[in-house]
Parts: structure tokens; C-alpha cells; sequence
């Protein structure tokens, strides 16, 4: 038997990035919930020949998640255990976990993606960038949402008009962070707030970015076709050195003005 299993640590910088799903999950009474992760763990055995070998019925294995240190002063005693329905691209609930000394542990009957988390009711909260200097959308920035109360953390990234969107806890202090660069290394925060408690979804309209100008280049292109008018509402794909993209879509006119943070 072949064992590959990997624990993703929550407060990690690129957990956004690796985790399946967007952290909603649904309990047993079938409501749906946002959920703020104390650990994850991937796991998947296979024989010789690469097939996917199931747990038998009636036996369970024990998995474990060791707490990362941020969080061990609110980890429960006990905490809902929660696996990834790629169905419904939901995380569903199953079981509990025990708290022992810094570690989570709890007997599963198959293997997946497990996850141990507080479920919390949710909001919608989005806003627009813009970058102080010149008035223009921030592109491809990452936001940062950190729970006051819990310590846990969710990120996004604004579209070429500056505007992000997504869940966040309902009834809590948030603080808010604007983050350069790749969510893997070289990050600076280039700007923080605090947000909330919010009780309805909310709309923080534009907020205003001072950046340092090593940080930030403006991109404008005019985008014309074959016959040579503009190409309106289209969209231009545009590669970073990081390795990561961004998608940039025309106006009517065929035009693209926004700033990028590097």
C-alpha cells in the first residue's frame, strides 16, 4: 500500500491557493456555514499499480492535525470534522475531533480531504481598489480578511476593475490587509483597516491605496483587430514574471487602463 498524505497548515500564506473549495461547508442539518479551518489534511492510499484502494466497511483510521501555534489559544476542545464533496464543491460535515494537547484527532471511514473547523455564519463583503497616485483600479491585489476573534485568516484578489467580493464571518471584528506580490513570498502589506462587525451583506465602496512607487506599474493599451477599429469588451491575458496572470477586459472603446502591483 502506497500512503500519500499532506497537512495544510491554515495560517500559511498560500492557503488560499491549495485548499479545495472556498471554505463553505454544509452540517448535518443540511445549513450551509462559513468555516474557519484549524487544520487540513490530504490523504489517499494506493496499491502497486496506482488504483485508489477505499478504507474496508466497518473499519475507520485515525487521522491527526497538529494545531499551528496562532491558533491554539481558541482551538475547542472538540470540533466539528468536515470532508470535500467534489459534487458539490462543498465541505460536508461527518464526525468530530478531539483536542489533545496540540493536536486534533479523529477516526474517519474513508480517505479525502479532511478538515477541521468552526462553522460561523457569513456575510458578503466586497469593495474596489484604487490606487492613490493616479485614480486608476488595482488589479490582481490580493485582500486579506483576518478574524479578530478566531485569529483565521481568508484572502482573494480584485479583478482588472479593482473589485473584490466573498464571505466573511457575520457579527465579528475583521481586520483588512492589502498584500503585494505573490501569495507564496516577497509579500509586503501595503495597507490595513479595520472592518466590521457586520450583520447584512456589505459594500465598503472604494477604498484608497497608497502604494510605493517600486511597487506598482500602470498598464494602458488600446486594443484594435485586423480591420484595425476597436476590439470593445474583450479581454487581454497578461502574464507576470511571478508566474502568476491577470485578465484585463476592454471598454466599449477597445481600452485597458489599470494599475498592477509587483
Amino acid at each position: 500500500v502506497n500512503v500519500y498524505a499532506h497537512w495544510i497548515d491554515p495560517t500559511a500564506t498560500n492557503f488560499p491557493l491549495v485548499l479545495p473549495g472556498d471554505l463553505r461547508g454544509v452540517n448535518s442539518n443540511n445549513g450551509e456555514y462559513l468555516l474557519k479551518s484549524y487544520g487540513m489534511v490530504g490523504a489517499e492510499l494506493q496499491d502497486a499499480n496506482g488504483d485508489i484502494l477505499k478504507i474496508a466497511p466497518g473499519k475507520t483510521a485515525t487521522i491527526s492535525f497538529p494545531i499551528p501555534i496562532s491558533l491554539q489559544g481558541t482551538a475547542p476542545a472538540s470540533i466539528p470534522l468536515w470532508h470535500f464533496d467534489e459534487a458539490t464543491a462543498r465541505w460536508k460535515e461527518e464526525g468530530s475531533a478531539i483536542k489533545s494537547s496540540n493536536t486534533y484527532t479523529a477516526q474517519v471511514n474513508k480517505f479525502s480531504f479532511w478538515n477541521v473547523d468552526v462553522p460561523c455564519n457569513f456575510i458578503n463583503l466586497d469593495m474596489r481598489l484604487i490606487n492613490n497616485a493616479n485614480n486608476l483600479p488595482l488589479a490582481n491585489t490580493m485582500v486579506r480578511i483576518t478574524s479578530l476573534a478566531t485569529n483565521t485568516t481568508a484572502y482573494d484578489f480584485t479583478n482588472d476593475s479593482g473589485y473584490v467580493s466573498g464571505y466573511v464571518p457575520k457579527n465579528e471584528e475583521l481586520k483588512l490587509e492589502v498584500i503585494t506580490g505573490a501569495a507564496c513570498n516577497g509579500n509586503t502589506t501595503v495597507h490595513t483597516q479595520k472592518a466590521g462587525p457586520y450583520t447584512t451583506n456589505t459594500s465598503l465602496g472604494n477604498i484608497t491605496i497608497t502604494i510605493p512607487a517600486n511597487l506598482v506599474f500602470n498598464f494602458t493599451a488600446n486594443v484594435k483587430g485586423c480591420n484595425n477599429l476597436p476590439v470593445g469588451n474583450g479581454y487581454v491575458s497578461i502574464s507576470l514574471g511571478n508566474g502568476t496572470s491577470t485578465i484585463a477586459f476592454t471598454d466599449v472603446t477597445g481600452l485597458i487602463n489599470f494599475s498592477l502591483i509587483h
